[in-house]
């Protein structure tokens, strides 16, 4: 009787898990880095590739050169690029791939012309080549951090993102929604199938 207990419940954790699966092919990860590796041209999350070219002015907040730029949204620091492009890939396992991407920009009025920029690189649902790109609006008053995102882009995978920055701009808390092979739960499932079945061959001799 516990035998035939243990076959059905196993059963049902593979039956749980395949629907789980069509439901939810994949529990998505949100990584951030948030710039906190400062002061020694290090960044915070090893799942982002940074590349910051050699002649672009870039250096962790609040202090640039003495020059005060305001508080970050992490605690200490923040991505100061005056002017600069940060061209990020990213350090995924296999089958893993990006579908939106989100950054805290800031613009510094009068300095600030109007090029802080998220960038975002990628595909659509079709396979076509996509590109996006959303500008921090022009602050009400001399600075003021505001959030951009891929919402409504249409990204089906994104690849690569960037930052730029013309003059003083400043960029937090970068974060990437990283979802996993959808394949894994799908092999769990048919694991739990698997094992309900033989024990069930095996009450049957």
């Amino acid at each position: 009787m516990a035998q035939k207990m243990t076959c059905r419940v196993a059963g049902l954790v593979g039956v749980w898990l395949l629907v789980m699966t069509i439901a939810n092919p994949a529990m998505a990860v949100l990584q951030v880095d948030d710039f906190e590796v400062g002061e020694v041209g290090g960044f915070d999350n090893p799942v982002f590739v940074h590349n910051i070219g050699p002649d672009e002015l870039y250096q962790y907040a609040p202090v640039f050169n003495g020059f005060y730029v305001g508080s970050p949204i992490s605690p200490n620091h923040a991505l100061f690029l005056s002017p600069g492009t940060d061209y990020i890939t990213f350090n995924l396992n296999a089958g893993e791939f990006v579908d939106y991407a989100s950054v805290w920009a800031l613009r510094v009025v009068p300095y600030d012309e109007g090029v802080t920029m998220l960038h975002a690189i990628g595909v659509d649902s079709t396979g076509r080549p996509l590109e996006y790109t959303v500008a921090a609006p022009a602050p009400t008053g001399s600075a003021e951090w505001v959030f951009l995102d891929t919402t409504g882009a249409g990204f089906a995978e994104i690849t690569e993102v960037r930052l730029t920055g013309l003059s003083k701009s400043h960029f937090d808390d970068l974060a990437i929604n990283v979802v996993p092979e959808p394949a894994t739960l799908g092999m769990l499932a048919l694991g739990a199938g698997a094992l309900a079945w033989m024990k069930r061959r095996r009450l049957q001799r």
